[in-house]
């Protein structure tokens, strides 16, 4: 399997010192010689002669050993594009997608144009490879690569909004296999959908959904068995409930579940806590810190988007935080804390790890800002009385108005029982409201939260009813 040939992703991401990843190829190098002796037979007449494996292995020892030229990469994506074939594609997307997200702003060439031209280049082979593709795609593979799609779309969108509109509009040729199910693959599969108790994408809201529902929430269902495509459908949501409510914290935390749900450690790192990927620009985080003084909505947009590109970039919280105090959302502000306080103390290591510049992931004032007591009111407990305020609130005057009840309930309970009682009602009303993506989102991200602390020993109830609204395929994937 082209997959298990090399180990793709190690050596493509194998971490480097910063002037090797900045430098060129050198040109009397034997490796670059050969490779780019024998690129130029792609598609011509000796196309048969060439040795593809050779050409993979020399490239990914150059770039795991010498440097990040692009051009490289370049030249990687082209024999796996070339054929069309749907493994080798899938395979290529991904990489390209790995790479970008962590060399591109520091990767030679400097000249961000021409490092423009060759990403044209990749993109117009990938156009290329389309029709091959969706003959023989499975669904997962074209669920991988139009997760990879999005992802670069979402990183280029800001600096090279030319490249993100190329990748929405590959997007939707890959997305064509979708309408290629055999008719008895489709019948296959629908009772497996309808056991999972969720309602199919295309099912209409239901006619009786409160009022203050808006229709401008994305309407694809979040895939529970591939998690790219997942984290991308629930980033879509969170922007979504951040646009309608930017004082309610549920959008800003669905953003931090998204990008942190499936990590499970650490990235490796040498005996200086040096790890291989590529911090935040630090011309983009100065420009953010002067504009804190006088924060807009724009601004905490964009260190929102930032974050979701950067898993690791904890300093990114605190600066959100700030963001949000500015703007008067104490409350927004409240949550990314404990969001981002969570996150460090299920993976404590992340605090004393760096960048491949040495940049801390967190510097001492996010460290001291992470192990800062929140202030709290007095506790207050979920009583029966306040779930049907929330439920009556939601019939009333629409499921906008019950989160914020909820949000507020949120920032009074001081309890983890309280707060795990509050996120089971939000997820029911989104369930209620047809959102049964986000809904099945909460319920995970509760479930996991529930069944790794001592909440089942005075809820015992709780962990049956989140576990009967999950698919089999996320409790398999949360007991690896």
């Amino acid at each position: 399997m082209i997959a298990t040939r090399f180990n793709w992703s190690e050596q493509l991401l194998a971490p480097l010192e910063p002037e090797q990843v900045s430098s060129a190829v050198s040109d009397n190098n034997p490796d670059w010689e050969y490779i780019d002796s024998e690129m130029v037979k792609f598609g011509s007449l000796t196309h048969a002669s060439l040795d593809t494996e050779a050409i993979q292995s020399r490239i990914l020892t150059l770039l795991a050993t010498t440097t990040k030229d692009f051009r490289l990469v370049v030249h990687l994506l082209r024999t796996l594009q070339h054929a069309g074939n749907a493994g080798e594609v899938t395979l290529g997307a991904h990489l390209f997608a790995l790479f970008c997200r962590q060399y591109w702003h520091n990767c030679y060439p400097e000249n961000i144009r021409l490092k423009v031209r060759l990403t044209q280049q990749v993109l117009q082979r990938f156009e290329l490879a389309q029709d091959n593709f969706i003959r023989q795609a499975a669904e997962a593979q074209r669920d991988d690569v139009l997760g990879d799609f999005a992802g670069l779309a979402q990183f280029w969108n800001d600096d090279h909004p030319a490249l993100s509109q190329t990748l929405d509009e590959l997007s939707r040729g890959y997305r064509r296999i979708e309408n290629r199910v055999p008719e008895e693959t489709a019948s296959a599969v629908r009772p497996a959908e309808d056991t999972t108790g969720t309602a199919p994408s295309a099912a209409p809201v239901p006619k009786d959904t409160p009022a203050g529902t808006d229709t401008d929430f994305p309407a694809e269902e979040i895939d529970s068995g591939n998690d790219r495509t997942r984290k991308s459908a629930l980033l879509n949501a969170a922007d979504a409930l951040c646009r309608r409510a930017p004082e309610n914290a549920i959008g800003y935390q669905l953003r931090r579940y998204a990008v942190w749900h499936t990590i499970q450690s650490v990235p490796s790192a040498d005996a200086t806590g040096k790890t291989p990927l590529a911090a935040v620009s630090a011309d983009r985080v100065t420009a953010y810190r002067k504009q804190l003084t006088q924060a807009d909505p724009v601004l905490l947009a964009d260190i929102e988007q930032s974050l979701s590109l950067a898993p690791y970039w904890l300093d990114g919280h605190y600066l959100a935080a700030q963001a949000a105090q500015q703007l008067g959302l104490d409350t927004v502000a409240q949550a990314i804390r404990r969001c981002a306080a969570e996150f460090t103390a299920r993976l404590p290591q992340l605090t004393t790890l760096s960048f491949a510049d040495k940049t801390p992931y967190a510097d001492a004032d996010t460290l001291a800002w992470l192990n800062t007591a929140e202030s709290a009111p007095a506790t207050a407990v979920t009583t029966a009385g306040e779930h049907d305020e929330i439920t009556r609130c939601y019939q009333e005057n629409g499921l906008d108005a019950a989160l914020q009840k909820i949000d507020d309930a949120m920032q009074r309970a001081e309890q983890l029982r309280d707060r795990v009682c509050l996120q089971f009602l939000a997820a029911s009303l989104f369930e209620q409201s047809g959102m049964t993506g986000i809904a099945r989102a909460q319920y995970q991200q509760l479930h996991d939260i529930v069944s790794r602390s001592t909440v089942t020993q005075w809820e015992p109830a709780l962990l049956q009813q989140l576990t009967g609204k999950l698919p089999e395929s996320d409790l398999k994937r949360n007991n690896v």
